[in-house]
């Protein structure tokens, strides 16, 4: 799996994702402050950032599953919170409902929700998944 991450600080861990037209880059104003009492990631979706050549277009219910292989990777089954930025929000709050026991805590920022019927782009949502605790 590849990950295009910025990493600082120390302390519990924090996941940035960012939104449909954005990059990791888009928190480079906010990790400075969060990183004074978090380990901090933000994460870059493949085919966003600088992971653009290494994408394809993926679903959302995808994203969060790739998400969730992201959090096992950089923490090996910890708890960790969760900032979501538009369709970064949709994402974390999708995991949140796969896995609530993996999420301490969970900001969603200008979040779009669920669309039915899905709309065409990249990012699009059939289903949200049975918690995987049922």
């Amino acid at each position: 799996m590849m990950l295009h991450r910025d990493v600082r600080g120390n302390g519990p861990p924090l996941i940035l994702l960012h939104g449909l037209a954005g990059s990791n880059r888009w928190w480079r104003h906010n990790i400075e402050e969060f990183s004074r009492h978090f380990r901090v990631y933000a994460l870059a979706f493949p085919e966003y950032g600088g992971m653009r050549r290494h994408g394809r277009e993926i679903a959302v219910e995808t994203a969060a599953n790739w998400l969730l292989k992201a959090v096992d990777r950089l923490e090996r089954g910890q708890r960790v919170s969760l900032i979501g930025h538009s369709t970064g929000g949709l994402i974390c709050a999708m995991l949140a409902a796969m896995e609530p026991g993996r999420v301490h805590r969970m900001v969603l920022a200008a979040s779009i929700a669920q669309i039915r019927p899905p709309v065409e782009w990249p990012m699009r949502e059939t289903r949200w998944p049975r918690s995987r605790r049922s």
